[in-house]
């Protein structure tokens, strides 16, 4: 690994002021690096081209790994190791795979002609040293859906759930309360049913229930309408 000289620690501080006060762009193209070394002082551009620099490497916006590379004048780097991949889902193999078409170096920008592993391009930023690669499956998300499809057809089924309470003991009348609560589907239309009846016991012997609600809903591929209540 190599040590961090005053020079570079003046480059890093520097580099960070500047990102505070420059106005937000509203490009969002990956400048050349001679563009975005322009703004440095002379005496820092030596230890900016044809020297070891510290990035974080990125693939699909995924961490790939820290690194040391070189960049040079003509827009190319060129990986001399990772350092660090502690933080990196990918592994040994495909990070491997990565070190042995960047160390030979690499054009920055889009990729043109035959490019390995589906590779689209490749950019530097200057500000958050930050080497980032862009692929074919920059936008394919291989994480594990954590949800069920829908049945395309709809579905058909039936749950129903009551519950019963009674009250009461010696010498005194029996009270309780039943609750009846059922939801099903058919096709892509789901249903629910909520009733209940109760009696308190003792002199008021009045059965005393709630008007039963009904609720139909359409649901199309995981999204539904608002819920109508059926008239009598």
């Amino acid at each position: 690994m190599f040590p961090m000289t005053p020079i570079a620690a003046a480059l890093a501080l520097l580099l960070c002021s500047s990102a505070f006060a420059a106005p937000a762009s509203v490009d969002n193209t990956p400048r050349s690096l001679l563009a975005q070394a322009k703004g440095l002082p002379a005496e820092f551009e030596e230890h900016f081209f044809d020297v070891p620099l510290a990035v974080r490497v990125e693939l699909d916006q995924q961490a790939l790994g820290e690194a040391m590379i070189v960049l040079s004048r003509d827009d190319r780097v060129t990986l001399l190791d990772f350092t660090d991949t502690s933080e990196s889902r990918f592994g040994a193999s495909e990070r491997e795979t990565w070190a042995d078409i960047l160390k030979p170096g690499v054009a920055l920008g889009a990729c043109s002609g035959q490019c390995p592993e589906q590779m689209l391009a490749v950019h530097y930023n200057l500000e958050n040293s930050l080497l980032s690669i862009v692929t074919e499956n920059a936008e394919r998300d291989s994480e594990a859906k954590r949800f069920y499809d829908q049945p395309e057809g709809g579905s058909s089924g039936l749950m129903v759930r009551n519950q019963l309470n009674l009250n009461g003991g010696q010498d005194q009348d029996l009270g309780g309360r039943f609750g009846l609560e059922a939801s099903g589907s058919l096709g892509n239309w789901s249903q629910t049913f909520n009733m209940q009846l109760a009696r308190l016991g003792g002199p008021d012997d009045k059965t005393y229930h709630s008007s039963p609600s009904a609720n139909w809903r359409a649901v199309f591929s995981g999204w539904g309408t608002s819920p109508r209540t059926p008239k009598a």
